[in-house]
């Protein structure tokens, strides 16, 4: 299958590599065309100076670009691609395709909004789940999406339910690990702790993202203040009452029993650090 990359930045160079490894023929665009010739000779595929140059005859087309360009993008890619085409999206945030959506309906093309719960560093056996937001025909969508990414661990949630939960499991997560080190700065001289260690490593995720795509997991998501509210409620409760703490210690042992099993793994990797 002759499929277009758009967008040569660390997933869509990924999705690319994945793509060419089962046999697909990689065209790759960014408007850095730097980016894109760089990339293209990494992976060894073909890049191209125009969009709608990798877009010709092609199959399939991945949109991996910032979330804010995502909506613009898809109308551009839309006017250059026949009915067709597949047309997948990778956003992270699906709020901002609300005005997209409704041409998208219209259209023949079978697209696929994803979501990959990965990034750039998964390796082959690690386990990737992309999240879908059926637009369409779920049971379709899936069926192409399997055909593209056979080792995908599918999970399908509705927009609403998508963003809402990325609010809590991304924005939550990365305004946390944003204010604690900010607010360890002052004692950097100190040897950390185990428990900051642990932080640290899971970190070093976000301080290895892009400054735009951080910023916009946060503030493209409709509902990052309803989470940072209910974050705040609890951390104010915690703070001033101790049986809460008790109380909540316990109940969050007995949710979150498989990750007390993790602590002995945990430690020999901060034997590195």
């Amino acid at each position: 299958m002759r499929i277009a990359v758009v967008g040569a930045g660390a997933m869509g160079c990924w999705f690319a590599q994945n793509l060419k490894r089962q046999g697909h023929k990689i065209v790759l665009f960014d408007k850095e065309r730097k980016n894109a010739i760089r990339a293209a000779r990494r992976i060894k595929c073909a890049s191209v100076r125009k969009m709608e140059s990798a877009l010709k005859n092609a199959e399939a087309v991945i949109i991996a670009v910032p979330i804010s360009e995502t909506p613009s993008t898809i109308e551009r890619v839309l006017k250059s691609i026949s009915s067709s085409t597949i047309v997948v999206e990778l956003s992270s945030v699906k709020a901002p395709l609300a005005h997209v959506i409704p041409q998208l309906k219209k259209r023949e093309n079978t697209v696929l909004l994803l979501h990959p719960l990965f990034g750039p560093g998964a390796g082959e056996k690690v386990e990737k789940t992309i999240v879908l937001t059926p637009l369409k025909d779920a049971m379709r969508e899936k069926r192409v999406l399997r055909s593209l990414f056979p080792w995908a661990r599918v999970v399908v949630m509705s927009l609403r339910e998508h963003d809402r939960a990325m609010a809590y499991l991304m924005a939550l997560t990365r305004i946390s690990l944003l204010a604690l080190l900010k607010c360890w700065q002052p004692y950097r001289n100190i040897p950390p702790t185990t428990s900051q260690k642990l932080l640290l490593l899971a970190a070093s995720t976000l301080l290895n993202e892009s400054p735009t795509l951080l910023t916009q997991i946060i503030k493209e998501n409709p509902y990052t203040k309803q989470a940072y509210q209910q974050y705040m409620r609890t951390i104010q409760k915690l703070v001033k009452k101790t049986p809460y703490i008790k109380q909540q210690q316990k109940i969050i042992r007995e949710n979150y029993r498989e990750v007390s099993g993790l602590y002995r793994a945990a430690y020999t990797l901060l034997t590195n650090m």
